[in-house]
């Protein structure tokens, strides 16, 4: 579960100028509501400063997408982590998802364009884009405050076949409750 705090009012400042940046597992500073009703219970989770409440984060991951620490200052945030990419690295990228509050019974896949769905896999890892936002920002977080191993990711291979130009990206995860989370992405491939 994430907190109100974030990591500790810790990161750089978000758009409404609190420093709070996400929670070392990538999850949104943000609160939880349980709801019981008889034997049954359900918990949603709030997200403090995502747009229309969002519940999850897409990002690109690849070796040749990417690049180290040293080089980020060259880009804006998050540039590394999204379109466009070369057709020549897509064998080499997943697609990964943050979603925020699945857990173990949480199933997860995206779909790419008219293609048929592709299930995700859950993977402990860190969020890469808590990665580069704590990496970009060393002086306004806490020494001892870095990304860690998120027991909410999903990742799945891009297609290497995928064609040059624009395609839709929609993930959906279906919660342990039934309820469904999407997340959107435009993938650029480049020739």
């Amino acid at each position: 579960m994430t907190a109100v705090s974030g990591s500790w009012w810790s990161g750089p400042y978000d758009h409404r100028g609190v420093a709070c940046a996400d929670s070392r597992d990538g999850a949104p500073n943000g609160f939880h509501i349980l709801s019981v009703d008889g034997a049954a219970y359900k918990t949603r989770f709030v997200p403090a400063k995502e747009p229309n409440g969002r519940q999850m984060r897409l990002s690109i991951a690849s070796r040749f997408h990417s690049a180290d620490h040293t080089v980020q200052r060259e880009f804006r945030q998050g540039q590394l982590l999204g379109s466009p990419i070369a057709r020549a690295s897509l064998g080499a990228a997943s697609l990964v998802a943050d979603v925020f509050d699945g857990g173990p019974k949480t199933k997860v896949a995206m779909r790419i364009g008219d293609r048929g769905p592709i299930e995700m896999t859950r993977q402990a890892r860190p969020d890469p884009f808590v990665e580069e936002v704590f990496a970009r920002n060393e002086a306004t977080k806490k020494s001892w405050v870095k990304a860690e191993i998120s027991s909410h990711v999903w990742t799945a291979r891009l297609p290497a076949d995928l064609a040059v130009g624009a395609h839709r990206v929609i993930v959906e995860a279906i919660t342990e409750y039934g309820d469904v989370v999407t997340g959107r992405l435009a993938l650029e491939v480049t020739g």
